[in-house]
């Protein structure tokens, strides 16, 4: 598993005034790796993971705006993803994805989040944000936190997991160790909010890589 990728819808809602604020969403998720049909490159693209295979997502959290511009948040999350080698469809045995297609991989796995981040409007001034009208905000942010994941597979039937295994070589001689089930993460995000005029409600779209 190399990266996940989440477009999530929310609503936020402004409790204890206009600086503080909860929110909990929902949409879905999607893994990107070398088990994706189109060969991984150096920076992920949406087109690179299947459609089929995109997942469910739920979050919520708290986040204190400041005055103007910033605010820093906590934000749980919950994922779900999958990959299969089969999404491979080449017939050129001398491809890189047919290689894949034969191999024949598969895995599924829930993910847990938890991050502390930084997001800025360039919007959400003074001016705009008292002015008792909608405000559409975009934003851009940034964040540090643990994930947690464990991918299994079926096989004849049977739920198998897949990191005991060592799958990619690991825990043999001369290679990396089992990989660990945490992982540190640094998500980045970017979507746009609209605040409702009395400021006590907003709804937006959230997409993190």
């Amino acid at each position: 598993m190399r990266t996940f990728i989440y477009l999530i819808v929310f609503v936020s809602l402004q409790v204890f005034g206009q600086f503080h604020e909860i929110h909990f969403g929902i949409g879905g998720s999607n893994y990107y790796g070398d088990l994706n049909p189109i060969e991984a490159s150096s920076f992920p693209s949406i087109f690179q993971a299947p459609i089929s295979n995109t997942m469910i997502s739920l979050s919520a959290g708290y986040r204190y705006n400041f005055q103007e511009y910033f605010s820093v948040g906590v934000r749980l999350g919950f994922q779900n993803v999958c990959g299969f080698d089969s999404d491979n469809k080449s017939n050129d045995v001398y491809s890189n994805t047919y290689g894949r297609k034969i191999r024949n991989l598969s895995f599924y796995s829930s993910i847990w989040d938890a991050f502390v981040d930084v997001k800025y409007e360039p919007f959400r001034n003074t001016e705009n944000y008292l002015n008792d009208e909608w405000l559409i905000s975009p934003y851009i942010g940034l964040g540090a936190g643990l994930m947690s994941f464990d991918p299994f597979t079926y096989y004849n039937g049977q739920k198998v997991y897949l990191r005991p295994l060592g799958t990619e070589g690991q825990g043999l001689p001369n290679n990396p160790a089992l990989y660990s089930t945490t992982s540190i993460i640094y998500p980045v995000s970017l979507g746009i909010k609209a605040y409702s005029p009395d400021r006590r409600l907003s709804v937006g779209v959230d997409f993190c890589y």
